[in-house]
């Protein structure tokens, strides 16, 4: 069983916000071996309320912070072609805040694109989106 690529980290770096905010969402994918890892995938949940910045991850993409990626309902994929012994990689996206409310994202799950028998899950991340600048409590 292989068991070497974590999704150490995905979380909100803002929980809570006004409508047309911009919320930001920390990713960290590591390869925890010392061989290489082809082809690691990151599913990453986005909280219903919140939108993706197409324009950021062109330019992400652009600048080598993964290889592909692709939106599926409120799921990011990211692509990456490999992860070297121990490397990191950290990818911080741009959401708006579209629509008030309390929302918990799908969980986000990282494996070896050929091998999903071998997932690392992680808990959907919550935000509170209020209309006006006082913040919700969950």
């Amino acid at each position: 069983m292989i068991q070497h690529i974590k999704n150490t980290n995905c979380k909100l770096i803002t929980t809570h916000c006004a409508l047309a905010d911009q919320g930001g969402l920390e990713i960290i994918l590591t390869n925890l071996k010392d061989r290489q890892s082809a082809n690691p995938t990151l599913m990453v949940g986005i909280p219903a309320g919140m939108s993706l910045q197409m324009k950021q991850l062109k330019e992400l993409n652009k600048e080598g912070k993964f290889d592909f990626f692709e939106v599926f309902e409120n799921k990011l994929i990211l692509y990456f072609n490999e992860l070297e012994p121990l490397e990191t990689k950290k990818v911080i996206l741009d959401l708006k805040a579209e629509i008030a409310g309390q929302f918990t994202a799908p969980p986000s799950c990282a494996y070896p694109y050929y091998d999903d028998q071998n997932t690392t899950w992680i808990s959907g991340t919550k935000v509170a989106i209020s209309r006006d600048q006082q913040p919700l409590n969950f």
